[in-house]
């Protein structure tokens, strides 16, 4: 298990502009994001099981931000914080859409993270728990590798 919170990037795996759920833009407004590149992958990868997504061709992305964009807005933890490396960040998704440096598309972050890389991503999710539980952690100097890895295909919001 890693511990981020002294990383300088945040990343939010979900599909392009989605604006979160019911809870997520209730008062006061909620955006979970991970220090750890993987899992925000993950996330991103459940997103393309909802018909509602696929149905649609919304793609799915990881969105890429620095930490210090973000200063002064308030944080919450979750339950879940250890296994998924995360934070809330109380703003809304759509409003944290637009301080981000940008996103990329999925299938670019899972080859950069396994072929660039050689991290190993499940090639079917049948649980997102255990595939969140057993991912490997990652160095500093390996997140900020994906962080520059990904440059060449972040797309601006």
């Amino acid at each position: 298990m890693s511990k981020r919170n002294n990383s300088k990037y945040l990343f939010r795996g979900s599909t392009i502009n989605w604006a979160g759920n019911k809870s997520h833009r209730s008062l006061p407004p909620h955006t979970p994001v991970s220090f750890h590149p993987i899992k925000a992958i993950l996330f991103a990868i459940c997103c393309s099981y909802h018909d509602k997504y696929r149905n649609n061709r919304i793609p799915q992305v990881v969105y890429i931000c620095k930490k210090s964009s973000l200063k002064g807005i308030s944080t919450e933890t979750n339950w879940f914080a250890k296994v998924e490396d995360e934070i809330g960040y109380e703003i809304k998704p759509l409003d944290f859409i637009l301080l981000c440096e940008g996103y990329v598309l999925l299938m670019d972050a899972v080859r950069i993270i396994t072929v660039d890389m050689g991290f190993e991503i499940p090639s079917l999710l049948v649980s997102l728990d255990d595939a969140l539980k057993y991912t490997p952690a990652m160095t500093d100097q390996e997140i900020a590798n994906f962080y520059k890895l990904v440059q060449p295909f972040l797309k601006k919001p």
